[in-house]
């Protein structure tokens, strides 16, 4: 939601460990975005393809399971395509849902929306970055 969306921005951005971030509003528009920066990379400009993917289980056309098994099949039809780090972060406290979450290689942990602040979502970022 709009809402969820922007206090994540706001917790990332209090990390100050993040110089660009990029929202979309669902997972289709997150794969159309991901497809379109692969297109445009073959340019001369300058492409910053996401480091960390923030990704909600319940989302609107597709939701994050189905994010991530088209993302897998994305990643693997575009060997160029640098793979992200992903964080899944969600209101779902379903341990169901963080298990197979987190059987994607590429998923690095599974957050609660309302128990991470910003000291967890910073130590999150420097564990993937090894800061």
């Amino acid at each position: 939601s709009e809402t969820d969306r922007y206090l994540l921005k706001r917790l990332i951005q209090k990390t100050e460990l993040i110089e660009f971030i990029y929202e979309v509003e669902n997972g289709q528009e997150a794969l159309d975005h991901l497809e379109k920066m692969l297109l445009n990379s073959n340019d001369e400009q300058e492409v910053r393809f996401p480091n960390i993917i923030f990704l909600d289980v319940n989302m609107p056309l597709l939701n994050g399971f189905e994010f991530l098994q088209k993302y897998l099949d994305f990643t693997q039809e575009n060997k160029q395509f640098p793979i992200s780090n992903i964080i899944m972060f969600s209101s779902s406290e379903n341990e169901e849902d963080r298990k197979k979450a987190l059987a994607y290689d590429f998923v690095n942990d599974y957050m609660i929306k309302g128990s991470a602040g910003t000291k967890e979502i910073k130590n999150k970022i420097e564990d993937i970055f090894k800061l």
